[in-house]
């Protein structure tokens, strides 16, 4: 009888497990493809909304399992640090106020996947959850394609190809961050499909199918034309090279397999040498403005926020601060041409030093070190797989912003638990019976009330998102009035979300509802600052009749980013209607003989306008001097 019921457990336990492998396959094949039309912003918030929903259904199927009664929990050294690493992370979040922010829902949805991956133990459902993401990685790939041949259409009216993705840049760093999964297949498919039984990966047919993965990868990748992504991908080639010069064991080889490692070494200093040639000199304006962001990153960071950081996403508010402020003390600088409303700090490890302050620092680059130092011979080239995706995602983040795109993300966090399952057993404990029942009992019924608790507000979250995108659609049709219930009534879900009070603040302004515009923008200053919140904020005062607050939000806006007339044709109109005819004239020449980016109409139309006005302010000037001389004579 024992027997049979044991039997029965295990039966329930393997339908549950290939369940979970089943939805985790399929959210890691759809999150970079698919996009909710219903919500704005699609692209993105879409993306967090399906996240989260397959979270939580994973979670939920992941709270059956644990009613299943184990004897042993094993864990591993990975497996303690990034606890640690998520319980800081949620007290960073829960501490600056921003615990319910769009970011801090994303790493929230990805902590607890990882806790669900964590209780795959089988080798081969790990391979199919892995084999998918690379078929995710050449869905995109023949996406670019088609984008490239004209078959369809960008996210980006700039770039021709973006996959799914707004950025070609973040594209090419997906792709490359699926790189390793195909280069290592192709490398070591005869050992794992000896390990595994899979007799299919011996195949020529499958032999020439990952050859033509990697072709349109390395292609894709190519003409992405991210820099990022393209050294990523050559040090993982090398290193896949390098691991398969130091294993390959051929008896009376030795002198012939010290000339290859000669040559490969001499390949890669060729190699480095044009990589640091291609990053500063390809696209120099793109290296200059990278290296000014970190300059003014630098004066974030101080003894009051060193080891705790200013905050989880909370970067682009204290940053757009530090950057007015080094713009209006440094007027001539070569940046002002290249400031701008400024997010990431194009550098992953400077940006956690500065949100979450050398704590976070330590805690990350001691979870990218415990997997990069894992040791299992019986599963070597599964190893070297995860080593090579967290190493292509490493050098990425040296130059980009892939932990704050989700799908890279939600691969790097499948890399860690994937080494994680790999890596040798810390410590295993063991329970005994009766305390194993109630265990999991406990455990189980928690874990469905807190599954309870996150769809109701998951449910909420996606409701206010899309009442959100439906005053977005009535305010593009100048119905100002009728928008704004539905900007009130996601308030309260979205509070936390600077894109959100940016266009709820920009709605009461257009209303007419100056003051409270005002008290939107000045939270959103809190979350997300652009230049637009602070000319926004100078109209409403400039339309209380406030001239020294007006004056001073549209000096504000226009140290944010110098090379925009905007802000400067603001403030000559104020000039001229409060009678400073000397600072509107002065300010006029500057704005009619300044460079921008763009020379649109609206920047024609702007200038043609402060032209008229220096016009009619020297013709008073000139019949004022003319009077006041002949009442002299």
């Amino acid at each position: 009888m024992i027997k049979s019921k044991y039997r029965y457990y295990l039966i329930i336990e393997k339908n549950i497990n290939s369940t979970i492998v089943f939805f985790s396959s399929l959210l890691m094949l759809c999150i970079a493809l698919v996009s909710f039309k219903n919500v704005p912003y699609y692209i993105i918030f879409g993306k967090t909304v399906f996240l989260l929903y397959f979270t939580l259904l994973l979670f939920f199927l992941y709270a059956i399992r644990v009613l299943l009664p184990h004897k042993k929990i094993r864990y591993s050294v990975i497996d303690i640090i990034l606890l640690i690493y998520g319980a800081y992370l949620l007290w960073n979040c829960n501490y600056n106020g921003l615990l319910f922010s769009n970011r801090a829902l994303e790493i929230e949805a990805c902590f607890i996947l990882y806790i669900v991956l964590r209780s795959c133990q089988s080798i081969h459902s790990w391979s199919i959850i892995i084999c998918v993401m690379l078929l995710g990685g050449i869905l995109q790939g023949i996406l670019g394609i088609s984008q490239l041949l004209g078959l369809t259409t960008s996210n980006n009216v700039y770039f021709i190809i973006t996959g799914s993705f707004y950025n070609p840049g973040l594209y090419g760093g997906y792709l490359a961050s699926l790189f390793p999964i195909a280069l290592g297949i192709k490398l070591y498919k005869d050992p794992i499909g000896f390990k595994l039984n899979i007799k299919i990966l011996k195949s020529k047919i499958t032999n020439y199918l990952l050859d033509t993965c990697l072709i349109i990868l390395l292609f894709t990748i190519i003409i992405s034309q991210s820099r990022a992504a393209w050294c990523s991908t050559i040090f993982v080639t090398i290193y896949f090279v390098l691991y398969k010069i130091k294993y390959v064991k051929k008896k009376n080889k030795e002198f012939v397999l010290n000339k290859k490692k000669a040559t490969v070494l001499i390949l890669c200093f060729i190699v480095t040498s044009i990589i640091i040639y291609v990053l500063i000199y390809l696209r120099i304006t793109s290296v200059a403005g990278r290296l000014y962001i970190w300059r003014i990153s630098s004066n974030i960071v101080d003894k009051n926020n060193f080891l705790t950081g200013i905050g989880l996403n909370r970067f682009n508010p204290i940053y757009m601060i530090k950057q007015g402020e080094y713009l209006e003390n440094n007027p001539f600088s070569p940046f002002s041409m290249l400031a701008n409303n400024t997010e990431y700090c194009f550098n992953e490890f400077f940006q956690s030093f500065i949100e979450t302050g050398m704590i976070g620092l330590v805690l990350l680059v001691c979870i990218i070190l415990s997997i990069l130092f894992i040791r299992n011979k019986n599963n070597s080239e599964w190893i070297l797989i995860v080593k090579g995706g967290i190493i292509s995602i490493t050098l990425f983040s040296l130059f980009s912003y892939p932990l704050h795109v989700l799908p890279i993300l939600l691969i790097f966090f499948v890399y860690i638990a994937f080494g994680a399952f790999l890596s040798p057993v810390g410590h295993i404990y063991i329970l005994n019976k009766t305390l194993s029942h109630i265990m999991s009992f406990v455990l189980s019924i928690s874990l469905c009330t807190i599954c309870i608790f996150i769809y109701e507000k998951v449910n909420l979250y996606y409701q206010a998102l899309k009442n959100w995108n439906t005053a977005v659609l009535i305010m593009a049709n100048y119905n100002y009035v009728e928008s704004l219930p539905f900007y009130k009534a996601a308030y309260s879900a979205l509070y936390q979300n600077g894109y959100f009070l940016n266009d709820y603040g920009k709605n009461l302004y257009l209303m007419g509802n100056f003051s409270a515009s005002n008290k939107i923008l000045f939270e959103a200053a809190n979350v997300h600052i652009t230049s637009f919140t602070y000319l926004t904020i100078g109209l409403n005062y400039d339309k209380l009749d406030n001239f020294m607050l007006a004056e001073k939000y549209y000096k504000k806006a226009y140290w944010l980013c110098p090379e925009r007339l905007y802000p400067l044709y603001l403030l000559v109109k104020l000039y001229e209607r409060h009678g400073k005819l000397q600072e509107a004239c002065s300010l006029g020449n500057i704005a009619l003989h300044k460079k921008t980016k763009i020379n649109s109409i609206a920047i024609k139309q702007m200038r043609e306008e402060i032209f008229l006005i220096l016009n009619t302010l020297n013709s008073a000037v000139f019949f004022l001097v003319r009077k006041f001389y002949m009442l002299r004579c």
